[in-house]
């Protein structure tokens, strides 16, 4: 129920997008989030400091894109939470956090090593900073509808690639 519930809206902002045109869908996935966020507390599931990050991080920028009229801001949000993402994870390498942060994410990563936790934790964080880079050159190079298609099929196909990639990187590790 809750990933159904997390999947509402960015399939309202497609349905929005492709029915209307980026201002109504900015609107649609602000006023969606602010729901769910509403659903989950109802129904008291449990919402994660992710969601939280995500959701605020939508609702804010879809809030200053309508306002000021600019829907720059909303396309800046995914640089923003990648670069957060990776500035974390970075943090975790330096060991400025008591824990890893992808440890709370990823529980059954104590199983390994503190190097190997360490590495995957590089990865990630150079994956992070790809894919601001990527969300960068694409927003303001190519056309709106062809960022919409990155965000949408694009950046799943990524993630996609990379978890691959952990699970593989993961698989050849000995754990301890």
């Amino acid at each position: 129920m809750a990933k159904f519930l997390q999947s509402i809206p960015i399939i309202l902002f497609t349905v929005f997008y492709y029915k209307f045109d980026m201002n109504t869908a900015i609107i649609a996935i602000s006023a969606s989030c602010a729901l769910v966020f509403c659903i989950f507390f109802i129904l008291k599931l449990k919402i994660d400091k992710m969601m939280i990050l995500s959701y605020l991080l939508i609702i804010s920028t879809g809030i200053l894109s309508i306002v000021l009229q600019n829907n720059d801001i909303f396309k800046m949000k995914p640089t923003i939470i990648n670069l957060l993402f990776a500035s974390i994870l970075l943090c975790d390498i330096k060991k400025v956090f008591k824990n890893h942060s992808i440890i709370t994410l990823l529980p059954f990563l104590m199983e390994y090593s503190e190097d190997k936790i360490r590495k995957l934790s590089t990865i990630w964080a150079l994956y992070f900073i790809l894919c601001a880079m990527l969300n960068e050159i694409i927003w303001r190079n190519f056309s709106e509808e062809l960022w919409v298609l990155y965000k949408l099929v694009g950046i799943m196909m990524l993630n996609l690639g990379m978890m691959i990639y952990s699970i593989m990187f993961l698989k050849h590790s000995k754990r301890y």
